[in-house]
């Protein structure tokens, strides 16, 4: 697994690890490796990936002022998936979500997995969190018509949460899945990064992360 360099974090106390049943233990940082993905990979593409985004994250890690174009959504998305499917791997006990053909798009850079809904956030203390959960979901009264991946990754000030969703083939649209959210304040305390901004539906085009909340601007 690439790591990200955390060594400017300073840690108040240990952090508590987590891997699917097995039990807590308390390590003295942040960085896990996982045996999960070849050398190749991992030396290549995905070390690729991480110095393409190593500007941004840092940024945001430590509460710093970040703009976001466009594009550089679309690479923050692909960093945050890459990071989603190496941590549901990390559970060797839990099926994978994420199918060959999700892994060569984000490895080629060819698209994004479909029903893919990326949310970035600022937290206003410094924390470590990575994990990921499974929900299902009816469709036209059949049980567990779809099934999405929920992964959560927290690393310093930043917040990224990532939703992925497949649907059962014999309803082909994703638009059925009619996912939405719990009542919140999301707007304001979360920027949906992908599907990503542009100016043609009005949305915000730039993202800035900034000590005090997380704003956009048109």
């Amino acid at each position: 697994m690439v790591e990200l360099d955390l060594t400017d974090l300073e840690l108040a106390t240990t952090v508590k690890a987590t891997i699917g049943n097995q039990p807590s233990v308390n390590i003295p940082h942040p960085e896990i490796k996982i045996k999960s993905v070849c050398q190749t990979c991992n030396n290549q593409w995905m070390s690729a990936l991480e110095t393409q985004n190593r500007a941004s994250t840092h940024a945001m890690i430590n509460d710093d002022p970040c703009w976001l174009t466009e594009k550089d959504q679309k690479s923050l998305v692909r960093w945050a998936l890459m990071k989603a499917m190496v941590i549901e791997s990390a559970n060797r006990k839990r099926s994978l979500f994420y199918s060959i053909e999700e892994k060569m798009q984000i490895k080629s850079d060819s698209d994004i997995p479909a029903a893919t809904l990326v949310w970035l956030g600022r937290l206003s203390a410094k924390a470590f969190h990575a994990g990921g959960t499974d929900i299902w979901g009816d469709i036209d009264n059949v049980p567990k018509a779809f099934h999405g991946c929920v992964t959560s990754i927290i690393v310093g000030h930043l917040v990224i949460q990532v939703l992925s969703g497949h649907v059962h083939q014999q309803f082909g649209s994703y638009e059925k899945m009619g996912l939405s959210c719990k009542p919140g304040a999301w707007d304001v305390n979360l920027l949906d990064i992908w599907p990503s901004a542009d100016r043609s539906n009005g949305r915000p085009q730039f993202l800035l992360h900034s000590k005090g909340r997380t704003t956009s601007k048109n």
